[in-house]
């Protein structure tokens, strides 16, 4: 085999190699080991995780988080705002920032509490 060739297969050989090291880093070894709630608890972690969705052993490189950010700001009144971050090699965190009431207003013999950004509470 000409020099040439031996460079060829030697370059592919290791891009293989190197495709195949991340493939299993993705797949087997960034795993879900620990999830952890912070900041404000205004409700309980498997309140927060039942929203989510998330479980140990799902692979942290390819778990959504946007979209659980946005749930759990929609459908908890009381978390202003929340972010989840992935820790690698196997944490996932999600921070939670509780809202405050800002303002009572009475309608119909009621009162609606909203918080300092306007979002109803109660």
């Amino acid at each position: 085999m000409s020099k040439k060739g031996r460079a060829v297969v030697y370059l592919l050989t290791f891009f293989g190699v190197l495709t195949s090291a991340v493939m299993l880093c993705v797949f087997l070894l960034f795993r879900v080991a620990q999830i952890e709630v912070t900041g404000d608890q205004v409700y309980s972690a498997s309140d927060i995780l039942k929203i989510c969705g998330y479980e140990t052993g799902d692979n942290l490189v390819f778990l959504p988080t946007k979209e659980q950010e946005e749930q759990l700001e929609r459908e908890l009144p009381y978390i202003e705002k929340a972010e989840v971050r992935k820790r690698l090699p196997g944490t996932l965190e999600i921070s939670v920032t509780a809202a405050k009431v800002g303002a009572c207003i009475e309608s119909g013999g009621s009162w609606l509490y909203l918080s300092e950004n306007g979002k109803l509470l109660e």
